[in-house]
């Protein structure tokens, strides 16, 4: 072979060897702008809180995507922002209970992240409830926005908790006690009209009264109102020798194959500012027991959650 042939040869291996690494590199680049990317898959109606959340801080990554619970959780990678329980316990009707909550803060891979408790609140200058003055008409008034379902929900769960955690199974037992509970007479008059913004008002008046209310209900208002009230535990019988709480939940659930972003996005989640400012701006407070106390009745709500061996909530 001539010297004139061979440099033809020598040209065309060298321009396979280009067209190759173009090959590779295109198919990486390829690969890195279509590969799967870890997403907030966000609960519809959490989702402007969550964006607010996010925008606070500094998340390792910051899309986000709304679903409906109806749809089921998402199955792509990232973490599912939630209300939805991860876990039915089916201890009656329609309650979901949870038992050693306040300790692990998960519960079936979910991270527990925050929560809205119900207390009962009262003023400074007043007096604790008691049990007695929960089963029966007494001194004080013990008000109840009977013009809320979540309310009356609420009460319901409570006076048919045959003991902490164990509910009443009957579904017939839950109708009857929810639709009469309004006229009971160790209630304020007229308590069946009753919503939350005149309950609140009447909680704040003059005289010994008592509000069962989510802990964000009592947080909507101006701090030199909320400012003058006071938290516990909802009363139980004393020889139960312990607390339980109804509360609204928070859950982040991981979703799709393990990465370093999703290892990283849980790392985070878990740290107790972060779940302190998310807590913040749903009103709520944080799960962990190191989160940041905003004022003196977060603190009580904070108490009255790291005390309680029970949390259920509404299926």
């Amino acid at each position: 072979m001539s010297l004139n042939n061979k440099y033809p040869a020598r040209f065309s291996l060298k321009k396979i060897v280009v067209i190759i690494v173009i090959v590779l590199l295109f198919g990486a680049g390829l690969f890195y702008v279509l590969r799967p990317r870890p997403v907030w898959y966000v609960e519809d109606t959490l989702a402007s809180v969550w964006a607010r959340s996010l925008r606070q801080s500094a998340p390792p990554f910051t899309r986000i995507k709304t679903w409906s619970p109806k749809s089921g959780i998402p199955k792509g990678p990232g973490i599912c922002i939630t209300r939805t329980s991860p876990y039915n316990s089916g201890v009656g009707a329609g309650v979901i209970c949870f038992k050693s909550l306040t300790e692990t803060r998960e519960e079936n891979g979910a991270l527990l992240l925050a929560l809205d408790p119900w207390l009962v609140f009262y003023k400074h200058s007043g007096n604790t409830v008691s049990y007695t003055r929960i089963a029966a008409p007494g001194e004080g008034t013990l008000i109840l926005p009977g013009a809320e379902p979540d309310a009356l929900w609420a009460w319901t769960s409570q006076l048919l908790q045959q003991k902490m955690g164990i509910f009443a199974d009957e579904q017939k037992q839950w109708d009857d006690r929810y639709t009469l509970i309004a006229d009971d007479p160790r209630f304020q008059q007229n308590s069946k009209n009753c919503n939350w913004t005149e309950a609140l008002s009447f909680l704040l008046r003059d005289g010994n009264s008592w509000l069962y209310a989510p802990f964000s209900k009592v947080m909507d208002l101006p701090s030199y109102r909320s400012g003058l009230l006071t938290a516990r535990h909802f009363p139980v019988p004393q020889n139960w020798n312990q607390y339980g709480i109804q509360a609204s939940l928070l859950w982040a659930i991981p979703t799709g194959a393990e990465s370093k972003a999703l290892a990283a996005a849980e790392a985070w989640l878990k740290d107790p500012q972060i779940q302190s400012l998310i807590a913040g701006e749903f009103h709520w407070i944080a799960a962990h027991p190191q989160g940041s106390p905003a004022n003196p009745l977060y603190r009580d709500a904070q108490l009255a959650w790291l005390s309680s061996s029970v949390v259920w909530q509404k299926e």
